[in-house]
């Protein structure tokens, strides 16, 4: 008996039979890039991707199939784009990076922009931090547009080729591993044992959505007469407004 991941499974390898087939029998909606045509499905799209939801929410209940024209866009990197949503597979190269994660910004797929840094590849990573002895690889532009305490960091190293480690001497590896992470995904796994580092490096490194989550957590803890006075401290230390509240 096929599990739900089998059978979810199943149904992504169909869908991407169908994107492959480029049959508008099944695709209602396409795309011209370069003079050539690219056929996929509104519902999908608009699923995955925000920005084509706002592009796509005019079409929805309309027969209009005029092609929707991409001028920023080569159409081989837009097929191999489309085609990642419906696979979850991309042939990521030297020659379509930084288009690809464009794309991947524009449209706020942010498994691609992840997938990057998963990837741990110094080819497409070009900043290496060095935690207790292990590497981690990161992308500058990246980090530079997220984090203003980054961009003076990485700024001397900007034009240069200099790629020797930068180290990070006050930070778990596996600590630092899940921020970074968050920066490309959004996503990031906080726990009572690493909860006020992530708080600290989001502090440090002004990423505000980050010390938003933390402050949430932080706000419903149980306030007790053993721990009242170390939330004050906290609340004071990183000014969390959600946690001041019932102190």
């Amino acid at each position: 008996m096929d599990t739900k991941d089998d059978f979810l499974k199943n149904i992504q390898n169909e869908m991407n039979e169908v994107f492959k087939s480029q049959d508008p029998e099944f695709l209602d909606i396409v795309f011209e890039i370069e003079g050539k045509k690219l056929y996929a499905d509104k519902l999908r799209l608009s699923v995955i991707s925000s920005t084509f939801k706002t592009m796509l929410s005019a079409r929805w209940n309309s027969k209009n199939n005029e092609p929707i024209e991409i001028t920023n866009r080569k159409f081989e990197d837009f097929k191999e784009f489309l085609a990642f949503i419906y696979s979850g597979d991309i042939n990521i190269t030297n020659d379509n990076i930084l288009n690809v994660l464009d794309m991947a910004e524009y449209y706020h797929i942010d498994h691609l922009k992840c997938l990057f840094f998963k990837s741990q590849d110094p080819e497409f990573l070009d900043t290496v931090f060095e935690i207790e002895g292990k590497k981690l690889y990161a992308d500058k532009l990246r980090l530079a547009v997220i984090s203003s305490t980054f961009k003076t960091m990485l700024s001397a190293r900007w034009n240069s080729k200099n790629n020797e480690p930068i180290e990070i001497t006050n930070r778990k590896f596996e600590d630092f591993k899940k921020f970074l992470a968050f920066l490309y995904s959004g996503e990031i796994n906080i726990t009572n044992d690493n909860l006020l580092n992530v708080l600290d490096m989001a502090e440090y490194y002004h990423i505000d959505h980050l010390k938003c989550l933390c402050d949430q957590i932080l706000s419903k803890t149980e306030i007790t007469f053993s721990n009242i006075f170390e939330l004050i401290k906290i609340s004071n230390k990183y000014s969390l407004i959600q946690l001041r509240q019932p102190l």
